[in-house]
């Protein structure tokens, strides 16, 4: 494959507290857009982007490391920067070559001091934003409690596009609320037993309450 046209060409980094799964992130792009046999530094398999000695070794990154993925005719440059207090001069100079930052947060710890720091770096730089709440697995996460906080910190324009089906030990994969699709790798449980009534009425359709939930996005 020759070089994209320059306006076939996205950069994006990805910046928030340090060992939110950033690279974890970076890395299931690069397999699920082909770019890799295997899932790098999953399960004790060696990672492709932390391939440092150093990094190995600490189990962080510490420098700026680019992942290219060609996606539907696209090449999407994506910058996985350090974010950890001692690297963090990395993600400043990463952001200022991009067009978005790609904020990674926890969905049990919501964004913390580094995220809100960057945030309003990459606000300054005039940046697109965009939140990924990652680890819906947990036993602690919350979708809905981390979307309040994020509003809070950062204003009600931010709405969802993606909606967590189910979280902690019920997680079984997400709603695009913009395709109207669901994208899970089991079967599907009993909705009742993936949202709180308190949370969500029970509807016949789950896509209905998830098109619903949350304000619609608007662009400036």
């Amino acid at each position: 494959m020759g070089a994209p046209k320059t306006g076939n060409v996205r950069n994006v980094v990805l910046v928030g507290q340090g060992g939110v799964g950033k690279t974890s992130l970076a890395e299931a792009m690069l397999h699920l857009s082909g770019k890799t046999a295997r899932l790098g530094g999953h399960d004790g398999t060696k990672p492709t982007l932390d391939y440092d000695p150093e990094e190995v070794k600490r189990a962080f990154s510490i420098s700026t490391t680019i992942a290219p993925i060609d996606w539907k005719g696209t090449r999407i440059n994506v910058l996985d920067a350090p974010c950890y207090p001692d690297f963090i001069g990395d993600a400043f100079a990463a952001m200022s070559v991009c067009e978005t930052a790609l904020f990674v947060v926890d969905a049990e710890a919501g964004p913390q001091p580094t995220t809100v720091k960057l945030w309003y770096a990459a606000e300054d730089l005039r940046l697109a934003r965009a939140v990924f709440v990652n680890r819906l697995s947990r036993p602690e996460a919350s979708f809905a409690s981390t979307m309040d906080l994020l509003q809070e910190r950062f204003g009600t324009r931010l709405g969802a596009v993606t909606l967590g089906w189910g979280e902690g030990e019920d997680f079984d994969g997400i709603i695009d609320l913009v395709r109207m699709k669901r994208a899970t790798a089991t079967a599907p449980k009993p909705l009742s037993r993936r949202f709180p009534r308190s949370i969500v009425p029970r509807p016949r359709k789950p896509m209905t309450i998830c098109a619903s939930w949350w304000p619609r996005l608007t662009m400036s």
